[in-house]
């Protein structure tokens, strides 16, 4: 797999063939959506995309907003290769190019509404009302560059006790992660509609993608970082799992309940064979500690 980064004029043919035949796949064939992809601003774009046996696996472009003086906008990010944290990492790779390359006091998107929190977790804030275009619903989102920085955990991490998850991994396999805020990082590019409980699925999407996730991810941080898996019992006799570690409780999927506040004090241990006597679920947690550890090879390398 590799990076690059290309002018327009750099591009080869075959290059250029696929990037546009990715993003005819993506955003015409996918999405159901006849619109005019080919808009003039190729020319004075950056593109920037990983690439695997001449195939585009992950693909965006970067360009000046209007001409505006240091603002700097993202544009037709797509993900092929899915389930292996490429997306995200191809998005962090733009942000950090564009502050390190082009001096930016804006970096501006886009953003599907679907994929806000795709985004948010790369320091992009909502900045507008929603509004329409080509049929889809879509926000402006942007990252201030000139605006005082927060520590990392206070400004992307939002799940219950982010602030305490401070162990080392445990597991060998796993030794460059620093903290389960980097576990959740690479599973943000790694739970989807397989990974989710079957019977949550209907509900499950990008904008609320730690739904139906909370026991095959709490038993993977266990597996990684050490602890007990406990368990809040829910409406309807289910129970849903977060971490402890010492007397720090934190909790990767908490954000599927949105406003809701749950009591992390006072609950039940989880016995993993009790949960995986589940068929469907210990495939499942298989699926998601692969799909994981690809995403880690990816990111940090084997």
């Amino acid at each position: 797999m590799e990076l690059i980064i290309k002018s327009f004029p750099d591009l080869n043919l075959m290059e250029l063939y696929e990037i546009l035949r990715a993003r005819s796949e993506v955003f015409v064939v996918e999405q159901n959506c006849a619109y005019q992809d080919l808009d003039g601003l190729d020319y004075k774009s950056l593109h920037m995309f990983y690439t695997e046996g001449g195939k585009i696996q992950a693909y965006l472009r970067i360009y000046r907003k209007n001409d505006e003086a240091n603002t700097y906008q993202i544009g037709r990010v797509i993900t092929v290769a899915r389930g292996i944290g490429l997306g995200r990492k191809l998005l962090h790779e733009a942000v950090e190019y564009i502050k390190t390359q082009l001096n930016p006091s804006r970096i501006y998107i886009g953003a599907q509404c679907y994929a806000t929190g795709f985004y948010a977790k790369e320091g992009f804030e909502i900045c507008s009302e929603q509004y329409m275009e080509d049929g889809i619903p879509h926000v402006h989102m942007d990252i201030n560059c000139e605006a005082v920085e927060y520590p990392q955990n206070k400004r992307r991490y939002m799940f219950y006790g982010n602030e305490v998850a401070d162990m080392l991994p445990l597991d060998p396999k796993f030794s460059k992660l620093n903290n389960p805020r980097d576990l959740y990082s690479l599973l943000m590019d790694v739970w989807c509609e397989y990974t989710c409980a079957p019977r949550l699925r209907s509900g499950w999407g990008p904008d609320n993608i730690t739904l139906g996730q909370c026991s095959i991810t709490a038993f993977l941080v266990q597996d990684i970082f050490g602890g007990e898996v406990y368990g809040i019992l829910r409406p309807g006799g289910n129970y849903h799992c977060y971490n402890v570690i010492g007397n720090r409780a934190f909790d990767l999927t908490s954000e599927q309940f949105k406003d809701e506040v749950l009591s992390y004090e006072g609950n039940p241990v989880q016995e993993r064979n009790s949960h995986f006597a589940k068929e469907e679920k210990r495939l499942r947690y298989e699926y998601l500690r692969k799909a994981l550890k690809d995403a880690y090879t990816e990111m940090y390398g084997d």
